[in-house]
């Protein structure tokens, strides 16, 4: 019998302004090499990327519609 571990990992949060409120609906990428992983926040702003294989990611927001501003 051959068993092969599965070592997949995940990148979770909540997107949420200075003023602590929800970004919802947010696209987030996870960047790594040549590979790119998406998914959306949900209406409270919460998101998890998985399953996502070992190593370092950039991770982009883009959030359209949203009249905010940072510095």
């Amino acid at each position: 019998m051959q068993l092969m571990a599965q070592n997949f990992g995940a990148i979770q949060g909540r997107l949420f302004d200075e003023r602590k409120e929800s970004i919802p609906f947010t696209e987030i990428t996870a960047v790594q090499g040549e590979n790119r992983f998406h998914t959306q926040s949900d209406e409270d702003g919460r998101f998890i990327l998985k399953p996502l294989p070992p190593g370092a990611y950039d991770v982009r927001v883009v959030a359209l519609n949203v009249d905010r501003t940072f510095e």
